[in-house]
C-alpha cells in the first residue's frame, strides 16, 4: 500500500503468534489472519476467546526510500506486550 508515493504497511500478529499468547486455542491450526484487496482482518471465532483477550493491528508509514533498511516492516512486528506497555 501507498500514500503520496510512500510506502504504508499493516501488520498483526500471526497464528503462531496468536497461539503462544493463547496456546491450545487452535490459532496454530487455523488461517487467523486474512487479506483482502482493501482490508485485513483476524477470522476468530469468538465463543473460544477468553476473557480480556486482546489483538491488535500496526499501521507504518516511512518516505521512500527508507531512512533505516526495512524499518517500516519491524514497526509492525512488535510483540503484543510490548504495544500494552505503551498505553
Amino acid at each position: 500500500m501507498e500514500r503520496r508515493g510512500e510506502p504504508v504497511v499493516i501488520g498483526t500478529e500471526d497464528s503462531l503468534a496468536l497461539e503462544a499468547r493463547y496456546p491450545g486455542m487452535g490459532f496454530a491450526e487455523t488461517r487467523v489472519v486474512e487479506f483482502a484487496p482493501r482490508a485485513m482482518t483476524l477470522d476468530l471465532d469468538h465463543g473460544r476467546i477468553p476473557d480480556g483477550a486482546s489483538f491488535h493491528f500496526i499501521v507504518a508509514g516511512n518516505p521512500d526510500p527508507e531512512p533505516v533498511d526495512a524499518s517500516a516492516w519491524f514497526a509492525v512486528d512488535q510483540p503484543h506486550e510490548a504495544l500494552l506497555r505503551l498505553r
